[in-house]
């Protein structure tokens, strides 16, 4: 294959546009869902009065997490790893842990009056210190997000390279910062759901791991994979932000099976910027391979 041309299969429908997207979809009767998101990065929640919302033109049901007895949601790569403590409901439940996560949801006919309603939500807050620095949060004594557990670090992995160099006469230790970096695909996340006969449910995704977003949202959603069809149409980019089981993903499917209608959801840009995991990552630890640097500098036998 290295250096030989390659027949791209996808190329013809997206370059000529007969490819569709999952906000491309008309699916009859669709609702639209429209999120509410915490503007408080630490808080809890004292109270969301959805009376006007729920009573707005259009509007087909609102939703708190009182409303919704949905499980809290892992990282589906990490969920095995990760202590269950950490875990994130689809739906704040008394407190909020970070700016943009979601409070409530409002279902209406059209986005354009789902969007006016959920204008219309009003959630008061109690704010927390909030933890913007991660070795800040890291630290021995620092605010814990998740009262059950016992930091903030909710997983560790050691990377480590080469073999250890007892005998060398300098060794180094550094802090090596990555920053924050936002995925931004050009396609953010979106789902249509849609009930079926006997239970089932179709649902067209945005997703790079089909496969494994049907096993663990039927699991979170009490179903069987078999009755669980995840179709993926065309997917503008994912760059490994596209993983199964967004808790929003949970959160939509539920709501159709409950309305025992079709509901679609697309993911803002500004939505997308605040809730996709984010692709950067830091390390605060020397590893195997900057000891053995270390070695080479010192000249010693590594």
């Amino acid at each position: 294959m290295i250096g030989a041309r390659q027949l791209r299969l996808e190329d013809p429908g997206l370059l000529t546009g007969a490819d569709r997207y999952t906000a491309d979809l008309d699916v009859p009767g669709a609702l639209t869902a429209v999120f509410v998101r915490s503007v408080m990065a630490h808080a809890r929640i004292d109270s969301v009065d959805t009376t006007e919302a729920a009573g707005a033109p259009g509007v087909v049901a609102v939703f708190t997490a009182a409303d919704l007895d949905l499980p809290a949601v892992g990282i589906a790569a990490f969920t095995a790893m990760v202590p269950a403590a950490f875990r994130r409901f689809p739906l704040a439940r008394s407190v909020v842990r970070f700016v943009g996560e979601a409070v409530a949801v409002v279902v209406a006919e059209t986005e354009a009056q789902a969007r006016d309603a959920a204008d219309l939500v009003e959630v008061d807050y109690d704010p927390l210190p909030a933890l913007v620095d991660p070795v800040a949060a890291a630290a021995d004594g620092a605010e814990r997000l998740f009262p059950d557990t016992a930091s903030n670090v909710a997983l560790h992995l050691a990377y480590e390279a080469g073999e250890p160099c007892p005998d060398a006469t300098v060794r180094v230790r550094t802090l090596v910062e990555h920053p924050r970096m936002a995925v931004a695909p050009m396609e953010p996340n979106a789902i249509v759901a849609e009930p079926g006969p006997e239970g089932r449910l179709t649902m067209w995704v945005s997703s790079q791991w089909p496969h494994r977003m049907r096993d663990v949202t039927a699991e979170l959603l009490g179903m069987a994979p078999a009755d669980l069809r995840v179709v993926c149409p065309a997917v503008g980019g994912g760059f490994g932000g596209k993983t199964p089981a967004e808790p929003d993903y949970v959160l939509v499917a539920a709501i159709a099976r409950r309305l025992g209608r079709p509901v679609r959801w697309v993911q803002t840009r500004s939505e997308n910027l605040l809730t996709m995991q984010p692709a950067g990552t830091a390390s605060t630890s020397p590893s195997r391979r900057r000891r053995r640097a270390a070695c080479a500098a010192s000249r010693s036998t590594c």
